[in-house]
């Protein structure tokens, strides 16, 4: 999960300068505490894993396409999240791990997107959808700040997961309603 977010960090990185944007995930100590014991306990299956996979470590997600009306057009484009998994498995191509979508893609209509530092609103949305032991992923329309005077991020990821789900936002828009340009695939693979 965490080298998942710094993949994502890593393609979105581009949009957030241009939108003097940011990716909003911050780490308390009890995060970094929790976050160090999960990957003690990865790195110790890690050649378990490898050999049982044939050499490839498969990670499946989930992806959750928050739209903020019944018009399929309001949606994150498709195209845009196509690339972005196929991207992100020729970053991860070396190591050798493989994101794969375990399931066909949520539609979760009338929702604007989700408030950002609101564990309430992160709720609501998420829990009737989250799927337990994946990665999932939230292309929302946008992130609200809370407070509303704060900087808004283009996309974040709690530092440790909910009632077992690990979560990923990612924001279409800014607050201000620019659709965010996310660089094209060639440009990705050169960063």
């Amino acid at each position: 999960m965490a080298v998942f977010c710094l993949f994502l960090g890593g393609i979105f990185k581009v949009a957030a300068q241009e939108n003097a944007s940011f990716c909003g995930t911050h780490y308390t100590e009890s995060d970094v505490a929790f976050i160090s014991a999960h990957m003690s306990g990865t790195y110790r299956n890690f050649s378990q894993r490898m050999s049982l996979s044939g050499g490839t470590i498969e990670i499946p997600v989930q992806i959750h396409v928050v739209c903020p009306s019944n018009a399929p057009e309001s949606c994150f484009p498709q195209a845009v999240i196509d690339n972005a998994l196929a991207v992100l498995n020729a970053y991860y191509a070396n190591v050798p791990m493989h994101f794969y979508e375990c399931a066909d893609r949520n539609y979760i209509y009338n929702t604007p997107g989700v408030i950002y530092k609101n564990n309430l609103s992160e709720f609501t949305l998420c829990s009737p959808h989250d799927v337990a032991k994946v990665v999932n992923i939230y292309f929302v329309d946008k992130i609200f700040p809370n407070p509303p005077n704060t900087s808004i991020p283009l996309g974040y990821a709690p530092p440790s997961p909910s009632v077992g789900a690990d979560r990923i936002f990612i924001a279409r828009r800014t607050i201000t309603d620019e659709i965010v340009q996310y660089p094209d695939p060639a440009g990705l693979r050169r960063l």
